[in-house]
C-alpha cells in the first residue's frame, strides 16, 4: 500500500487581484498575496515578501508546506 502525503498541493490558483490560492490534499489552504504575506486556513503564517521577486511561487509553497508538515 502506498502512503500518500495530506500536504500534497493538489490546486493552484492565481486570482486577478495578485492573491495565489493553493489548495492541499488534506484540504487545507494556503494563499501568497503579491506583497507575499502568507497564509495557511487564513492564518498569519510569514511574510516572503523580502524574496517574492527572487524565487518562485513553487519555492514558497514548497517551504510553506514543510513547514506545516513537520
Amino acid at each position: 500500500m502506498t502512503e500518500t502525503n495530506p500536504f500534497e498541493i493538489v490546486n493552484k490558483l492565481i486570482t486577478t487581484n495578485g492573491v495565489m490560492i493553493a489548495t492541499l490534499k488534506n484540504g487545507d489552504e494556503i494563499t501568497v498575496a503579491s506583497n507575499g504575506l502568507a497564509r495557511h486556513n487564513g492564518t498569519y503564517f510569514k511574510d516572503y515578501g523580502d524574496i517574492l521577486a527572487t524565487v518562485s511561487i513553487d519555492t514558497i509553497l514548497d517551504a510553506i508546506v514543510q513547514s506545516i508538515s513537520q
